[in-house]
């Protein structure tokens, strides 16, 4: 069963969410909130959820910094964005914090419990839309690098990359791949600079326009 927390400050469309999600058998909703600060509150007397799913543009706290705190507070939780604005900007500040997906208002019923499912169980996120404006940001970056040509990366270097675009830490990689912590630093050494990127949106960026994220067409 996946535990979700909604947070969004427009009722009629949390309500019709709610719904949503309700009505499929492997999701319960423990909770929703109207406000980051009423989120928090509630959160502090409520079993952990396994997925947040939290709108962007809220009066009192910007989703940006409820998704900061919550994602401190409680790492082992999954954040997804909910929102309206497709912008380059905000969607690279909230992979920045570290939420876990990015989807627009006006997807599909079908792309919204995608979404939830794959975040929910370790996987990335993002609508169509979305992986179209990272991929292109990530090839305007390329080409203002000092090099156009395509790299390439040994199977180490992407077992590294694909546990570093999924937020693993050094010591979890070094655990997962039974290698040192020392070894995982000098990949993503390596693979930061083969692949010009100096942040994990960078890569993350990289992963979308290289298919290592699947999306519904």
């Amino acid at each position: 069963m996946i535990n979700i927390f909604l947070v969004d400050d427009h009722k009629i469309f949390l309500d019709g969410l709610q719904v949503l999600i309700s009505n499929e058998p492997d999701m319960h909703v423990l909770g929703v909130a109207y406000s980051g600060p009423q989120a928090l509150e509630m959160l502090k007397n409520m079993e952990a959820p396994d997925v947040i799913v939290l709108d962007i543009a809220m009066p009192g706290m910007k989703g940006v910094d409820l998704a900061r705190i919550i994602l401190k507070e409680r790492p082992a939780t999954k954040v997804m964005a909910l929102s309206m604005y497709a912008n380059n900007y905000i969607i690279s500040e909230m992979i920045s914090v570290g939420v876990k997906g990015y989807v627009l208002k006006d997807c599909t019923s079908k792309d919204l419990l995608l979404a939830i499912r794959a975040i929910s169980s370790g996987g990335m996120f993002f609508c169509e839309e979305v992986s179209k404006i990272i991929s292109k940001d990530y090839t305007q970056i390329m080409q203002q690098g000092p090099t156009s040509s395509e790299v390439t990366l040994t199977e180490r270097e992407l077992d590294v990359l694909k546990l570093l675009v999924d937020g693993k830490s050094v010591n979890e990689i070094s655990q997962i791949l039974h290698i040192s912590k020392n070894t995982v630093n000098s990949h993503r050494t390596n693979i930061m600079v083969k692949l010009n990127c100096e942040t994990i949106v960078d890569l993350i960026r990289y992963s979308i326009r290289k298919g290592f994220f699947e999306f519904d067409k």
